[in-house]
């Protein structure tokens, strides 16, 4: 990972804050989904109630009319022409219903699914009757072959009430037989509103089907409903579950028992219509978030990109390589590149002033040194380290403040040095006003500086015991003009001589040029010790030492 670029990391952000956000979207899709296809199932549970209430009460009606013929008066009068023309009336409510009376012994005595001048065939079982007789009680049977015609139909039997001692050819059951097709038209307007694929059936309690929507005449009595509606069938009364049709297509089916007959009821829907949906709803998502995905992983490569030439631009010199940038923080780095690169190369230009002005100030030193000390290696070495540990004093100062501008408290300290540590203390100095004042001027001053203490400590106060230097420095805030006053006393009687060292060329000639224009140096030889004067104006920006 920490070797990966600026691109990749672009896309792993992009990736990041998408991704996450698409994921998050489609699982509240999904959610969605779920919660939608709950509902929708739930509705399904609730129109397959619905369906079971209808056929419930056209069995209610069936029932009824059987009942009703069984407590015919004509058939308690034996009056059996009479009562058939009641079984052909009271089918006209009951659409392609056929009604059969049975005796005693559950055969067959009347029946509608023949003319009245045909005879039914003797002993011609009713297998609705027997089994009503054997549940003794009226009730709804399940699918059978009528034995009279070979039709697969139901039937809702009602028992005659007859005397126990009753013959047994006295009539037992009314029988009002029901066709698969009468149930057609009320599974057919549960689905005809809906897409294709929509299936409504009616099974009865072998679970075998009574009459189904899409096809009703094949179907009767010879399929049973799906096994896994099987299954959901016996565990409860109603409920919903995917089975696998004949046809190939997995579906959704809700179920409902019907009441009073425990028939069942079942709608069916295509699988593909709840994944419809979801697919639909997926593919708007996609649609949308798909582009931006997109769009989010082609501004980062775009943003590398700029990015990176942003960056490789900085590498270009200064004055070529930030033209076009647009980036703020970029710029930023290439103002401060430039601005570094200025500063390095100012102080390579000092450095090389520094050093070569070093090198005359060392060659000049050693010269003078030599002047003054010729036949003396002894002297000439003391006198030169001196000088040199003020030079380089001078530059430590200088380093430390990056060769711009130095304090004068620091400038006297390090000037004086050797002598304010020593025992006793014998230099003073005291600065009324600290200043600021440029290289040129701090280096100067502080080589005249060590020649006075360096004189005074051979040939003035410094050079007896009791014998003090105190130095007064002082700035005029009005005219700017700085000037720093050398006071020896308590040292030996100063003498006049003609011979010049180099102390004296350093202050009279030297110094005044190095610092600056209108610098006075005044020496005085007084009898009580030398007086010195020197007057300057401070520079704080002065030009590198040697300009």
């Amino acid at each position: 990972m920490a070797h990966l670029g600026l691109r990749a990391w672009l896309l792993l952000l992009a990736a990041m804050v998408t991704l996450p956000l698409l994921g998050v979207t489609i699982a509240s899709l999904l959610r969605d989904h779920d919660i939608a296809r709950q509902r929708s199932e739930e509705q399904l549970v609730m129109q397959a109630r619905a369906l079971a209430f209808t056929v419930q009460s056209q069995l209610a009606t069936a029932a009824a009319v059987a009942r009703t013929l069984a407590h015919s008066v004509a058939l308690a009068r034996g009056d059996l022409a009479g009562f058939r023309v009641e079984m052909t009336a009271a089918t006209v409510g009951l659409a392609g219903a056929q009604v059969a009376l049975a005796d005693r012994q559950s055969r067959l005595m009347a029946t509608t699914l023949l003319p009245p001048s045909d005879v039914v065939p003797p002993d011609t079982l009713s297998i609705a009757s027997a089994f009503a007789r054997a549940a003794g009680q009226d009730s709804i049977s399940d699918l059978f072959v009528s034995p009279v015609g070979k039709h697969v139909q139901l039937s809702a039997t009602a028992l005659v009430p007859a005397l126990a001692d009753a013959a047994a050819t006295y009539p037992g059951a009314v029988n009002v037989l029901l066709r698969p097709a009468f149930f057609a038209p009320m599974l057919h307007a549960q689905t005809q509103a809906h897409a294709p694929g929509w299936v409504a059936m009616l099974a009865d309690r072998q679970l075998r089907i009574v009459s189904r929507s899409d096809d009703t005449e094949r179907v009767a009595y010879v399929q049973r409903i799906p096994p896994e509606m099987v299954a959901a069938v016996q565990r409860g009364a109603s409920g919903v579950t995917r089975v696998l049709r004949p046809s190939g297509v997995v579906a959704v089916d809700a179920f409902a028992r019907v009441a009073g007959s425990d028939y069942v009821v079942v709608i069916g829907q295509p699988e593909a219509e709840f994944a419809q949906g979801q697919r639909g709803s997926l593919w708007a998502v996609l649609a949308v978030a798909g582009p931006l995905v997109l769009a989010g992983f082609g501004l980062a490569i775009w943003l590398s990109n700029r990015i990176t030439r942003a960056v490789g631009a900085l590498a270009v010199p200064a004055g070529n390589g930030t033209e076009g940038l647009r980036f703020r923080e970029v710029d930023l780095i290439a103002e401060r590149l430039a601005s570094a690169e200025r500063w390095r190369l100012m102080l390579l230009h000092e450095m090389k002033h520094r050093l070569k002005n070093t090198l005359m100030s060392v060659q000049s030193l050693a010269v003078q040194t030599q002047k003054a000390h010729p036949n003396d290696p002894a002297q000439f070495q003391h006198a030169f380290s001196g000088r040199l540990a003020t030079l380089a004093r001078a530059h430590d100062l200088l380093t430390e403040t990056s060769c711009e501008t130095l304090d004068s408290d620091a400038v006297m300290a390090a000037a004086l040095a050797p002598w304010l540590d020593a025992p006793g203390h014998a230099v003073s100095f005291r600065i009324g006003r600290s200043f600021m004042m440029g290289p040129r001027q701090a280096q100067a001053l502080m080589l005249a500086l060590h020649e006075l203490a360096t004189n005074a400590a051979k040939y003035g106060a410094l050079s007896c015991p009791g014998g003090t230097v105190h130095i007064d420095c002082t700035l005029d805030e009005d005219s700017g003009f700085a000037r720093i006053g050398w006071m020896e006393t308590g040292g030996p009687v100063v003498v006049e001589t003609a011979r010049r060292g180099f102390g004296s060329r350093l202050l009279e000639v030297l110094l005044p040029q190095d610092l600056g224009p209108g610098a006075t140096v005044l020496r005085e030889l007084n009898p009580a010790g030398l007086r010195a004067s020197i007057g300057f104006r401070p520079q704080a920006s002065a030009a590198p030492v040697g300009d």
